[in-house]
């Protein structure tokens, strides 16, 4: 009996093994095929701020295509001891939950059905990642679950598709609210654990209306740039940009 269950823990450690170093053979493979893709890009493609536009959209898209991991640019990250932002994929993945101690799960989205582990405790915002949604009307009541399970101890993953609008929208809410940050220190320590954070143009409107009404001061205005409205701390992202 003994022998056999050695045998099943190397056999389940070799398999544990193969996973992992299948997995740093696809990252490694897709960093090299982005690297030569981008070569070949900066020598034959567009000059000018049109190769600048590029550039922004090859980095989105490097991010998106990249294996899933954790971390600031993957599946999630960690904002505050008690608060986690990730994607759909990290919000279905049990192992992924168990290691971070989660015990409550705040669904953003209108899509995607969650696992409805017994021990976690679900809540749903039922909103599409559109700048005419109303998002601030689950403000108070997403920040305020989240204080709640903090003041038991307990771990929040906020996700939305992306863990890039809707939920990062929702994190910098509870930081405004609970955390007393401005809205510009919010995106600032939101941006420091998951840099692909970028709430839509609505969303950002609705979050410089919530700052003033918490703290009766805006850090953030709204802006125009040649790729739309935009808050001010993009300013500098999109100058030298062509209109789209």
């Amino acid at each position: 009996m003994a022998n056999n269950a050695n045998k099943r823990k190397t056999v389940g450690l070799h398999v544990k093994a193969m996973h992992k170093k299948s997995l740093d053979k696809q990252r490694n493979q897709t960093r090299v095929n982005m690297g030569v893709a981008f070569q070949r890009w900066r020598t034959e493609g567009p000059k000018g701020p049109q190769k600048r536009l590029i550039a922004a959209v090859f980095l989105l898209e490097s991010v998106y295509t990249m294996p899933e991991r954790g971390g600031g640019l993957g599946g999630f990250a960690q904002i505050t001891d008690c608060l986690y932002i990730g994607n759909g994929k990290t919000a279905n993945n049990s192992s992924v939950i168990s290691s971070l101690n989660i015990t409550c799960i705040i669904n953003a989205t209108q899509d995607i059905r969650n696992l409805n582990i017994p021990t976690i405790d679900y809540m749903h915002v039922s909103v599409s990642d559109d700048p005419e949604s109303r998002l601030t009307e689950h403000f108070d009541t997403v920040a305020d679950k989240i204080q709640q399970v903090s003041d038991e101890h307990g771990r929040v993953l906020v996700h939305c598709n992306a863990g890039v609008s809707r939920s990062a929208t929702l994190c910098l809410a509870y930081l405004m609210k609970h955390c007393h940050l401005t809205l510009a220190e919010a995106h600032l320590r939101l941006k420091a654990q998951r840099p692909i954070v970028r709430p839509n143009s609505g969303f950002w409107r609705q979050l410089i209306e919530y700052e003033w009404k918490l703290h009766g001061k805006n850090t953030v205005r709204m802006i125009n740039s040649p790729v739309g409205h935009i808050p001010d701390l993009y300013e500098r992202e999109t100058r030298g940009l062509i209109p789209l």
